[in-house]
């Protein structure tokens, strides 16, 4: 074949993955007799792949992912400009459709049936991405994450009144542990924001609309007991599209526009039951989550210390 004899002995640097699980390693691909060849920096052959079950599951600009299997178990990532071209281009020729007959209906129907469970398989890519991303992201370039959006939120407030009442009503929410970190941003909008590395942050708007301390602590037990915090990249990931998680994935952050809106619009269910339980530990209220109280409790915290921090962000 022309198209294949053409890039014979090309080959180029890639980032292979064995299996969803395990992690991306750099390897050499080149092109052998209608096969893509893979093997590791040390000349150790990892895989053949046969180039007519190669397929492209995703894209961008500077990078191309491919597998050859429905579940895309096994992944390349290829960044080189002259090798992309050569993979489609030799694809595309061992691809290229020839004259026949009219197809049977019944073998319309299979490759009807075919085409359904490569879109399935397809479809497990961006959520098998997130999740690699996530796991395999160290706390130090979360915890960079999170003050590079929490910059860009706006302002965070602070006294030493309200860090003070902070502290109080954070040592009734979690008694006997390290509590939650928990700030607040001026900017940061009308609900409970999980930043990347597990940080709370409360904005000014969700402040003002909550009427007593109880609401406040509910919010935060919500947030809390339905999983807000159990893996905030993960969910920061979940707001991202998939040509997002590509370039997060090969350069890095997105735009900061493209990260505030997947903030904003992370994913978070709802426990009340649980969130009940929480407060009741706390001997708060549950008031505020629409559950009667089965005995009185004491206030989450004194009017002097509410007030000052419904005011945090006034100064």
């Amino acid at each position: 074949m022309t198209a294949l004899r053409k890039f014979e002995r090309l080959e180029a640097i890639g980032h292979w993955r064995a299996e969803p699980d395990a992690p991306l390693r750099e390897v050499v691909v080149g092109f052998g007799k209608a096969t893509l060849n893979i093997t590791s920096l040390q000349d150790e052959t990892l895989a053949h792949w046969a180039l007519s079950a190669l397929r492209r599951i995703a894209q961008d600009e500077e990078a191309s992912l491919y597998a050859v299997d429905d579940d895309a178990e096994e992944t390349l990532l290829i960044t080189d400009p002259l090798m992309i071209e050569a993979i489609e281009t030799v694809s595309a020729a061992l691809n290229r459709p020839k004259p026949r007959r009219k197809t049977p209906v019944w073998k319309t129907l299979i490759a009807c049936g075919l085409v359904v469970a490569i879109g399935l398989g397809v479809a497990k890519v961006p959520n098998m991405l997130r999740a690699q991303i996530a796991s395999n992201t160290p706390p130090v370039r979360a915890r960079a994450l999170s003050d590079k959006l929490a910059e860009r939120l706006g302002r965070q407030c602070e006294t030493v009144q309200a860090s003070r009442a902070l502290a109080l009503l954070s040592s009734r929410l979690y008694p006997g542990s390290a509590p939650r970190a928990i700030v607040f941003i001026e900017g940061a909008g009308p609900a409970l924001l999980a930043l990347p590395d597990g940080t709370f942050v409360i904005g000014r708007k969700l402040i003002e609309r909550l009427a007593t301390p109880e609401a406040l602590a509910a919010e935060i037990a919500l947030a809390e007991t339905s999983g807000a915090g159990d893996d905030p990249m993960r969910k920061l990931l979940d707001g991202l599209d998939l040509w997002q998680v590509m370039g997060f994935l090969l350069r890095g952050w997105p735009d900061d526009q493209a990260l505030l809106a997947a903030l904003h619009s992370a994913p978070h269910g709802h426990n009340p039951a649980r969130a009940a339980e929480m407060l009741r530990a706390a001997r708060i209220s549950t008031a505020a989550l629409g559950i009667e109280d089965e005995t009185p409790q004491p206030l989450a915290l004194d009017d002097q210390s509410w007030v000052a921090l419904q005011g945090v962000c006034d100064l």
